[in-house]
C-alpha cells in the first residue's frame, strides 16, 4: 500500500486484515499471480517468524503511491491505507509492534508530509488499536504534539502520562522513565 514508499516490509497478517483478506485467499491470489508479476516480494520480517510484502523498488513503489492518491498531489489515499493499516495491527505479535514503530517512529520525514493533524491521528489510532501498552509509541505521540503540532502544554501532559505507560515487553530498546 501506501506504505510502500517507504519500502517498508509490512507483514502479511496486518495486509490481511487491512483488506479484508484471509490469509488463504492471499496466498492462492499470489501463487496464481506470480508474485504479482514480480512487483511485489515476500520475505520474513526480522527478529519473527512472519512472512511480510515489500514493493520491487522505489518505482514500482512510486506508481503504487500514485494510483493509491488517484493521481493528485493530495496524501489523503496514503493516510487512508496507513490507518487500515493500523487497524490491522490488532495483535500483540512482534511483527505487527515493529510495523508501527518503523512507521510512528523511524519515519516521521515521510508522516509530515501528510500533516500534523493526520500524523497525530495515525499515532492515536496505533495506541487504540494496539492490544498492549507501548511506551514508545506514547512518548513518539508526545513528541508530536510538541514538534509538529506545537502544543508544549499538552505535550508535557502526555509525556506525564508516558511516565504510566508500560514498556512492550519485546521491546528492542525502552524508553527512559524521565524525559
Amino acid at each position: 500500500g501506501a506504505t510502500s514508499s517507504m519500502q517498508v516490509l509490512i507483514p502479511l497478517e496486518v495486509l490481511s486484515s487491512a483488506i479484508s483478506l484471509e490469509l488463504g485467499s492471499w496466498r492462492q491470489i499470489w501463487t496464481e499471480g506470480r508474485a504479482l508479476w514480480s512487483l511485489l516480494y515476500e520475505e520474513l520480517v526480522e527478529g519473527t517468524q512472519t512472512l511480510g510484502i515489500r514493493t520491487r523498488n522505489q518505482v514500482v513503489s512510486d506508481v503504487l503511491v500514485g494510483i493509491i492518491n488517484g493521481g493528485s498531489e493530495s496524501h489523503a489515499g496514503e493516510v487512508d491505507c496507513l490507518k487500515e493499516a493500523i487497524k490491522g495491527c490488532d495483535s500483540s505479535n512482534p511483527a505487527y509492534r515493529e510495523f508501527l514503530i518503523y512507521i510512528l517512529v523511524r519515519s516521521k520525514s515521510y508522516l509530515r508530509r501528510f500533516g500534523a493533524t493526520a500524523g497525530l491521528e495515525l499515532y492515536d489510532l496505533a495506541i487504540k488499536t494496539f492490544p498492549l501498552p507501548d511506551r514508545t509509541l506514547s512518548h513518539h505521540r508526545a513528541l508530536w504534539l510538541k514538534n509538529e503540532i506545537g502544543d508544549s502544554k499538552e505535550a508535557y501532559r502526555a509525556l506525564e502520562e508516558t511516565r504510566n505507560v508500560q514498556q512492550y515487553p519485546l521491546a528492542k530498546s525502552a524508553e527512559p522513565d524521565e524525559y
